[in-house]
């Protein structure tokens, strides 16, 4: 009888331990067939930023990048069109003026290879197609306008007028050379300044390569910075006597926030399309939304996402 016993107490006493073993296990995912997914994002210099859920749903698929992303990735892309171009001339500064698939464009000596890569990501339709990018007769700001790549897509979508605003006095040279007759037809107003919050001079760090010039990323030690002036998006609407904005790309290498904090009269007014640069900051994809919809309510925000560094872009619309 005794050994009766014994032996239920061995089985109960198992079977609690089993239990108990099963319950710890649970509580720590032992028996979860799938992990919670993570949603990873690049930001900055191949660095990675990780939410819980998408902090912005993906815009549709018939928004996103163009075939090219399909057949190509960056480097390989920009190689195909640097294998289609070739140097024309070198002035007497060493100032380059190379053909390309895309036109002609002035640019400062070793360069080409990262403007072959600005050139893949505008194949790419990384600011959007013609559904969410610029349609016909629109009055485009072009915040970031570099050499005028940007500025040349957006006349041969019908861009009525681009406003190339861009901050580096070196950038400024190559856009009046690129887009000379733009300029002299009245198509192009070169905007000399940089948008921000308010008026100001900051000092820009120059970076090696003309798209990575900026008022707020570090650049290596032993790189020069020069004072620029500053102004806000309003600012500059109100200035040239624009009568309404309907398309604004921004790419201003980490300056995006302040740009549309200078910004809230002209989206309250116009509520213009818009492609942002969501990339520089590890914040970018929750401030840059929360800054735009607090001046705009009506706007809905869609994430144009790439495994491409640097190329993910915020559509509002």
């Amino acid at each position: 009888m005794r050994l009766e016993y014994m032996k239920k107490f061995l089985l109960i006493l198992s079977a609690c331990a089993l239990i108990a073993v099963v319950g710890i296990a649970t509580y720590y995912g032992v028996f979860n067939s799938t992990k919670p997914q993570k949603y990873e994002y690049m930001y900055g210099y191949y660095k990675t930023v990780t939410f819980d859920s998408p902090p912005l749903p993906a815009c549709p698929s018939g928004q996103q990048f163009g075939d090219f992303m399909t057949v190509a990735s960056k480097e390989e892309l920009g190689e195909r069109i640097a294998n289609a171009s070739k140097l024309l001339e070198k002035d007497e500064k060493g100032l380059e003026l190379w053909e390309t698939p895309f036109g002609r464009y002035w640019m400062p000596p070793d360069n080409f290879i990262v403007f072959t890569w600005i050139l893949a990501e505008l194949a790419a339709d990384i600011y959007g197609d013609h559904s969410v990018g610029v349609r016909p007769g629109d009055i485009v700001l072009d915040c970031g306008a570099h050499v005028g790549v940007f500025a040349r897509h957006a006349l041969r979508q019908g861009a009525k007028l681009v406003v190339a605003i861009e901050i580096a006095p070196d950038n400024i040279e190559f856009l009046e050379r690129n887009l000379a007759d733009e300029i002299a037809s009245g198509s192009v107003i070169v905007y000399p300044k940089g948008v921000w919050d308010k008026d100001d001079t900051l000092e820009l760090n120059v970076d090696t390569y003309t798209a990575g010039h900026s008022v707020i990323l570090e650049r290596e030690e032993g790189f020069a910075t020069v004072s620029v002036p500053l102004t806000t998006i309003d600012k500059i609407v109100d200035e040239l006597g624009l009568p309404r904005v309907d398309f604004i790309k921004m790419d201003i290498e980490g300056a995006e926030r302040n740009a549309l904090a200078g910004a809230t009269n002209t989206l309250y007014r116009f509520k213009p399309r818009m492609a942002i640069a969501g990339y520089h900051l590890i914040d970018d994809l929750t401030v840059l939304p929360e800054i735009a919809l607090n001046a705009q309510p009506m706007y809905k925000a869609c994430l144009l996402e790439s495994d491409w560094a640097y190329s993910n872009v915020i559509i509002f619309q």
